[in-house]
């Protein structure tokens, strides 16, 4: 790292007078800046680590183990209690898609279905979740 009154010298013919004791807390001020960063980014890697395992336990853990002790209807939804009273909802929800240019045939195609849908998206997936936890 160069020594920011060394460049300072460089940067102009006259070099003003430079109060060290500014110049020693500018100096730790940055120093801090860079710690606190490399500290920020472990945290976001921390954060994104433990939403992944979040969403693994939510979506496929926890719905796996009460299809396992069935505790799942034939609807795809399911809930139990905790012994600290926090209820646990699972649903299943199916979604579909289709490209822009087969969308007037397919929403033919599910209305001639029975499905009363109006003229939104639609994006194909199955997704089972954890709805919610609470009291």
């Amino acid at each position: 790292m160069t020594n920011l009154k060394d460049q300072m010298a460089t940067d102009s013919e006259a070099t003003p007078e430079v109060d060290e004791g500014a110049l020693s807390t500018l100096m730790s001020l940055a120093e801090e800046m860079e710690r606190l960063k490399e500290i920020i980014d472990e945290q976001d890697q921390e954060l994104k680590d433990l939403r992944k395992r979040y969403d693994e336990v939510r979506k496929v853990l926890i719905p796996e183990e009460m299809e396992r002790v069935k505790l799942v209807n034939a609807s795809g939804k399911g809930s139990f209690t905790l012994s600290s009273g926090a209820k646990i909802h699972l649903a299943s929800d199916m979604y579909a898609g289709y490209l822009k240019a087969n969308e007037a045939s397919a929403f033919e195609w599910l209305r001639g279905e029975g499905h009363g849908l109006g003229e939104g998206r639609v994006g194909m997936n199955r997704e089972r979740q954890i709805l919610g936890v609470g009291a």
